[in-house]
């Protein structure tokens, strides 16, 4: 699971080293301007959060007793915190104490690895779905505006599903992927 990769990471940094850099480092904000950094971190780790609440609700339809994750679950919520971004990494370290990251682990292994069951039917299917989205796109009646909005969404969707097979790994592939974000 990308997110336990992740924070196994996190258990590598020194406890005074500050929160933004940790993370940028673990995520791959190379973005030397520190108002873009720290808007960069803050968007991934973000992303982080939205992974995590699929855990959680996965879980929660599962036969197992929800007192056995749902701590964890919290704390892993508190590490990716952006409110900590100025403190020290020892404000994140405190979160992931081994017991978290245990629980995480048996997550890990109770849920399906929904990366391998992605086909590249599936994959195929996506593509040809946001080629007539683009279509519509250029007949709808709406502002230039929003349309390179939304023209810049699909672009990234269509990013994450060409550099990966699994459009939401992080993994070395994913790297590419977050920065182009």
């Amino acid at each position: 699971m990308r997110l336990q990769d992740l924070l196994r990471q996190a258990e590598h940094f020194q406890n005074n080293i500050q929160v933004l850099e940790a993370w940028a480092k673990i995520l791959g904000v190379n973005e030397s301007n520190p108002n873009k950094r720290a808007t960069q971190v803050s968007e991934r780790l973000g992303w982080l959060h939205c992974e995590l609440g699929v855990v959680s609700v996965w879980m929660q339809s599962t036969n197992f007793s929800e007192s056995l994750y749902s701590g964890a679950l919290t704390n892993i919520e508190c590490s990716l915190s952006p409110m900590l971004l100025g403190a020290p990494w020892s404000q994140v370290k405190q979160h992931l104490r081994q017991e978290t990251l245990l629980a995480l682990a048996f997550c890990t292994e109770i849920l399906p690895d929904e990366e391998t069951e992605i086909s590249s039917e599936a994959l195929s299917e996506i593509k040809t779905l946001l080629d007539d989205f683009r279509k519509s796109l250029t007949e709808a009646s709406i502002s230039t505006r929003l349309c390179e909005l939304i023209g810049h969404h699909i672009v990234l969707i269509e990013r994450t599903t060409s550099k990966c097979l699994t459009p939401w790994c992080f993994t070395a592939n994913f790297i590419p992927v977050l920065e182009s974000y």
